[in-house]
């Protein structure tokens, strides 16, 4: 209903604007101001207009905002892009953008530089002064690699408010004595701190407002894509400017610092996007794309390698990006790169961008399994090869007692063992699937200090592991990520702290079965003070699509049926009633309150509140009725048995979910503590080894 408010309102604005005589417009923009106020701006040739509508100020000014590729600069930031209108004026169309404040990305520009001051003595006043207005968005990070020109000296003596505000942020490093241009690059890229990164040579140009112009481009381009500024000339000096999106850069590796000091790595991260399927959105415009002309000499000065000029070195490189392309290795660095220890600030301090990154953190992608031999077949080894950093990488397979061959399937496969990172933990206790327990026990078993729960039939994708690792390099201590939950069958990938893991005691083993588990432990988590992040990328989070019989089958209640019969009462309740081996039997009435509940609206503070309201659900009765099945075996008149299996799975995961969402509202209403008695306890056998049993106490 607010998304229809605020269209009529657009066109409301459009009609009334529409009526008014004012010179020719080139750009508008919609956006919203402080306490409701609803702002228009435009931009005329000339002259001003203010007109009120709905008795709320619609200012026409020659404050030229940017939209499409021209114009720029704002008073003040704009908050909503929800659609586009087309305005017809004066016999001419112009386009009104409203832009959500979700999609106004913030962007870091990167600059390098080793004894190049006579360059950025040109660019980096004018940079500064053109995208001033816009520091609520733009920040420019440089990074001086041990220069003897005088460079640091002279940023000291001219922008000290810009660094005191954080506009700009200098760095210094000796860790890089010959100029090294990936390793230049990607340190800096790693020290920014926005969502969208730009590799700004230090000899380049943003021009006017170039910031705002980035951004316009990813909000016009939605989706997996990165912006290439470059002019028709190759060697002008323009070519490296790439913006990308941070967590694009991190998950493809960054620069690749295997190749020679200079030349092609620029071509070689935009083949590796490319083949990783992102969209390569290429703008020449003059305006944007000016640098300081230089040689190519000056691009090798202070390298050191075994080839003598810039053209040998970038027909080497394109040799190896070639190569690597064509056999499918598009992550570069094996997931880790830049230099990460002593850089300093101004003042000679280690700045916390920097003590965040110096630390090797090391994840535990853990695995538990009851009979789903099908699944691990396609997803394990295919997950260690996409995530293998032999440091900074384990996979712990925990079977949960499968009966369907899994241990003489895993003992056949050596080279699971020979990679170094793979363990297999067994435990034969178990008779039915309980995944909380099961999940304790593996996250108790990993040795990572950052864990992620892996269910056996997702598929981690390439460069996850370096994906997470580096977002954990430089996201805020308190902090776990999960996918958002668009897709069932990867809610569950959770990464976070092993710390603050067990610091909540881990998923809570009072619930019985399938459903809400994940969910509970995100909401707890939120609670204690850590806060929720999403995995943004889609291709990280996919996963084998199966039955709901599949996610049953081995749970108590999946088990133990041997008949299910049904009810109908009305359109939004039917009574379920259920038949169990040892002839007992339960009964409870099913209500879709999806439904009934469907024009009613609550706020939630966080997401995982929506899953945790009764009325957000279809869901059973708190109290179901028990007893013996020889009790009303003769009163079953109005009752229909159900023999389809889909239907029956589907039914038992709502019966499932219910259990574990009582279970949770029991827990929450009493503010019970969860797993008092400890977590994830048993006896464990490692990688075949049944004479030193572990003891999980």
């Amino acid at each position: 209903m607010a998304q229809c408010g605020i269209v009529w309102k657009v066109w409301n604005v459009v009609w009334k604007i529409s009526t008014l005589s004012v010179p020719v417009l080139h750009r508008a923009l919609l956006y919203g101001g402080n306490m409701g106020v609803t702002t228009l701006r435009l931009c005329p040739d000339s002259g001003q207009t203010r007109k009120m509508i709905e008795n709320k100020p619609i200012l026409i000014g020659n404050k030229p905002i940017m939209i499409d590729n021209k114009a720029f600069v704002m008073n003040r930031l704009p908050l909503f892009v929800l659609y586009s209108v087309t305005l017809h004026l004066q016999q001419n169309i112009y386009k009104i953008i409203m832009i959500d404040n979700s999609q106004i990305f913030k962007i870091s520009f990167c600059i390098t530089c080793k004894n190049r001051l006579h360059q950025i003595r040109q660019t980096l006043p004018k940079n500064l002064k053109d995208n001033r207005r816009l520091q609520e968005l733009v920040e420019f990070v440089l990074v001086d690699f041990g220069s003897t020109d005088g460079l640091r000296k002279w940023i000291s003596d001219n922008f000290k408010n810009e660094m005191e505000s954080g506009y700009l942020k200098y760095f210094y490093t000796e860790e890089m004595p010959y100029w090294h241009a990936s390793v230049a690059k990607n340190t800096a890229h790693m020290l920014a701190q926005n969502d969208i990164l730009v590799n700004l040579d230090c000899d380049n140009y943003t021009g006017n407002n170039g910031g705002w112009f980035v951004i316009l481009q990813f909000v016009k381009n939605d989706g997996h894509m990165f912006l290439h500024q470059c002019s028709d000339d190759g060697f002008d000096g323009s070519f490296g400017r790439i913006s990308v999106r941070r967590n694009d850069f991190l998950s493809i590796g960054g620069y690749d610092e295997s190749l020679e000091p200079a030349g092609y790595q620029d071509l070689d991260l935009i083949n590796r996007l490319m083949a990783k399927g992102y969209k390569r959105v290429e703008v020449k415009d003059s305006e944007y794309n000016r640098a300081v002309r230089n040689t190519k000499e000056e691009g090798i000065a202070f390298t050191h390698s075994s080839f003598k000029t810039w053209h040998e070195m970038d027909e080497h490189n394109a040799k190896i990006s070639q190569s690597n392309i064509l056999a499918g290795r598009l992550v570069a660095n094996n997931g880790s790169f830049g230099i990460r220890k002593n850089i300093f600030d101004m003042e000679g301090n280690v700045p916390k961008e920097v003590d965040s990154l110096k630390h090797a953190h090391k994840i535990s992608f853990n695995i538990t399994c009851m009979n789903r031999l099908h699944h691990i077949k396609q997803t394990l080894q295919q997950n260690i090869r996409d995530n293998f950093l032999s440091e900074q990488v384990e996979f712990n397979l925990l079977d949960y007692n499968s009966t369907d061959g899994l241990e003489e399937w895993v003992k056949q496969q050596g080279e699971l063992f020979d990679t170094g990172i793979f363990n297999y933990y067994k435990t034969t206790t178990p008779t039915c699937y309980h995944r909380t327990h099961s999940r304790n026990m593996a996250f108790r078993l990993s040795t990572g200090d950052i864990v992620c729960n892996l269910d056996a039939d997702n598929y981690l994708g390439e460069g996850f592991a370096a994906y997470i690792l580096n977002l954990f390099c430089m996201s805020a201590e308190k902090v776990f990520y999960t996918p958002r939950y668009s897709e069932r069958d990867v809610i569950g990938r959770l990464c976070l702290w092993r710390k603050h893991f067990l610091s909540v005691n881990g998923y809570n083993e009072a619930l019985p079965g399938y459903g809400l588990e994940d969910i509970e432990l995100y909401y707890r988590l939120w609670k204690s003070g850590i806060e929720q992040e999403f995995i943004s990328e889609n291709r990280f989070c996919k996963a084998i699509h199966h039955s709901h019989e599949e996610r049953v089958s081995q749970e108590y209640m999946g088990r133990h049926i041997t008949d299910m019969y049904l009810s109908y009462i009305n359109p939004y309740q039917t009574q379920v009633l259920l038949r169990y081996q040892d002839g007992s039997y339960s009964k409870t009435i099913l209500t879709d309150n999806i439904y009934c509940n469907y024009n009613r609206s609550s706020h939630y503070e966080n997401i995982n509140q929506y899953f945790l309201d009764e009325k957000n659900r279809i869901i059973g009765g708190k109290n179901p009725e028990e007893g013996q099945w020889k009790d009303i075996e003769g009163c079953l008149s109005s009752f229909y048995r159900v023999n389809e299996v889909d239907l029956q799975s589907e039914i038992l995961v709502y019966l499932s979910e219910t259990q574990n969402f009582w279970e949770i509202e029991r827990y929450e209403y009493n503010k019970l503590p969860v797993n008092p008695n400890g977590f994830g306890q048993g006896i464990i056998y490692k990688n075949f080894d049944y004479g030193h049993p572990i003891f999980l106490k």
